[in-house]
């Protein structure tokens, strides 16, 4: 591999650059940048007396390298990576020259910690560092101390401490991290520009392929199980989730024998620890989906729609997957405000569909209100077992890819409106049953293609349509209503 030297005369100071990244001669110690991919990089600052490590992965990226002034640069197809040449300083940009991060000062040392200073953008917030139990979801204007150190930026970044400590993060004013008993500084750094771009260039360096079904454990709130303490659980599972925590768990039968003890249960209900086998085929796919891009189950509603000022303010309500919005009552009064993002939304209750961009009331005294996306198809049952319903809701197109853990395949299934019918399509990798059923539609005029049975609910106004799904053999049905 070829490896370019340069040297500053004035400075006695060297850098040199290969297609893994650049390393830098400092006063006292040494930077380095090593590249994860074309958007993102590991930052690392080192002393003399600095221990080595980390172990980073070795990846070659294309990129130029260049002198301008007092700096080097660092482009790829997507971001460009200002270092000052003698001080290590970084900023990144977008290619457009956008500033994306500015660090407000080098990286120092004090005493034992490691200090390290941003600049925060006017209008920036930030998301994440560990499973909090904050009212608010932005970090901005807190003070947190956190060994879960990956945060979010609206900016179109995401950042992670490489030390496995302690980090205090001060937020009120910039953005400054100290990294306790440390005697390096080191981050990773992500370009999205979306959340869960920026989760997928994590999972490059954390990875969790060997993600278990019984999840992570969430941290307890103190003392008796209460109203207030499962409102506190559902918070951290926002944050957690915000954090790159995949799967998050808590202990359900903490609250046996309280008030709250039947809406915990329901909470649990919708993770796979938790019992519930009507979600299993759709918790499958998302599982898969943790363990190969790095996307949590928990989709607050910053990460799945960022442009929605509104998801900033709710903490008590996020989403299951992209489909499922999730909205638990945390409260004995049975009954809830719901924000109901961009689309429109159905109430898996009730079947009534509502619009988005509004929050509604829902009485819910038995359930916990869970609504379904506009355009998704959302299966439910057992893949292992018995039949597989899909659930459609029109009129956008969708598609859902259904994980197979025994073959480890994936059979797909899609309906789009087309003209004067529906037509809805399956791909199975495994025999079985599968139902479709279409929301809001019907009843059928016509049904051509390999149906093995249609009727229409009258009382939901849904359609549903059996299918045989052999292994191997696409099937298409073609409904006019």
């Amino acid at each position: 591999m070829t490896r370019r030297n340069f040297v500053l005369a004035a400075a006695a100071a060297t850098w040199n650059w290969d297609r893994r990244g650049a390393r830098f001669g400092l006063a006292g110690g040494s930077g380095e940048i090593r590249f994860i991919s074309p958007s993102s990089f590991f930052a690392i600052r080192r002393w003399a007396d600095s221990s080595l490590g980390p172990n980073l992965p070795e990846n070659a990226v294309n990129f130029t390298a260049s002198e301008a002034g007092d700096a080097v640069e660092l482009v790829t197809d997507y971001i460009r990576v200002r270092v000052d040449k003698s001080t290590f300083r970084l900023r990144v940009s977008k290619v457009n020259g956008e500033v994306l991060m500015e660090e407000a000062a080098p990286p120092k040392r004090a005493g034992e910690d490691i200090v390290l200073d941003f600049q925060l953008r006017p209008g920036e917030e930030c998301f994440g560092l560990g499973p909090r139990a904050d009212a608010s979801i932005g970090t901005r204007g807190s003070r947190i101390v956190t060994r879960t150190p990956l945060l979010l930026s609206t900016a179109g970044y995401g950042m992670f401490q490489l030390g496995s400590g302690e980090y205090e993060y001060d937020l009120t004013a910039g953005h400054r991290v100290v990294a306790r008993k440390a005697d390096r500084a080191g981050y990773a750094f992500y370009y999205g520009p979306n959340p869960k771009d920026i989760f997928e260039e994590h999972a490059k360096v954390r990875p969790s392929s060997n993600l278990r079904r019984a999840g992570t454990a969430l941290p307890e709130t103190p003392g008796e199980a209460s109203w207030d303490s499962l409102q506190e659980t559902v918070r951290r599972m926002i944050h957690g989730s915000l954090s790159g925590i995949m799967l998050p768990r808590f202990d359900a039968d903490r609250y046996a024998g309280t008030p709250a003890a039947a809406r915990a249960r329901q909470l649990a209900g919708l993770f796979p620890w938790g019992g519930e086998t009507r979600f299993e085929a759709f918790f499958e796919a998302y599982l898969d989906e943790a363990r190969e891009r790095g996307i949590p189950l928990v989709h607050a509603l910053p990460a799945q729609f960022p442009k929605d000022p509104e998801g900033l303010r709710r903490s008590d309500q996020f989403l299951l997957g992209d489909e499922l919005l999730a909205a638990p009552v945390l409260n004995p009064a049975g009954r809830r405000a719901v924000y109901l993002p961009m689309g429109r939304w159905t109430d898996l209750r009730t079947n009534i569909e509502h619009p988005g961009r509004r929050v509604i009331e829902v009485e819910s005294p038995d359930s916990l209100p869970l609504f379904a996306k506009n355009g998704s198809i959302v299966p439910f049952g057992r893949l292992s077992q018995g039949t597989v319903e899909l659930h459609y809701f029109p009129n956008s197109g969708g598609e859902f890819f259904l994980f197979e853990p025994t073959t480890g395949t994936i059979s797909q299934v899609h309906a789009a409106p087309a003209g004067d019918y529906f037509r809805v399509e399956i791909e199975s990798h495994v025999t079985r049953k599968y139902e479709w059923v279409i929301h809001h539609r019907g009843p059928a005029k016509r049904v051509d293609g390999p149906a093995s049975a249609v009727r229409h609910d009258a009382r939901r106004n849904n359609l549903h349509i059996e299918m045989d799904g052999p292994a191997g053999e696409g099937r298409i049905v073609n409904v006019t209503l």
